[in-house]
């Protein structure tokens, strides 16, 4: 059982009259403020986002194959079933 008022609970219409100027949560009705990343922490992300997205890129390239046709067409060869 929480120790805090059922009526300072806050809600999800609460949470949209919220400023903007910092980041907010509400987890289980207690409202959270959250500090805005450091530019560290910013480029270290970036920086991961980018070494990950070279290696996954690869895992979701799809597999292509063109024939000679296909190449002439401008489109891909498709067989009906």
């Amino acid at each position: 059982m929480s120790s805090i008022p059922e009526h300072l609970k806050f809600t999800y219409e609460d949470y949209l009259l919220l400023p903007e100027d910092r980041r907010y949560e509400i987890i289980g009705g207690d409202l959270f403020t959250t500090p805005s990343p450091k530019r560290a922490h910013q480029q270290i992300s970036r920086n991961l986002t980018t070494i990950l997205w070279s290696y996954v890129k690869e895992l979701f390239r799809p597999p292509v194959s063109y024939t000679e046709q296909s190449l002439q067409t401008g489109r891909p060869s498709c067989k009906k079933a």
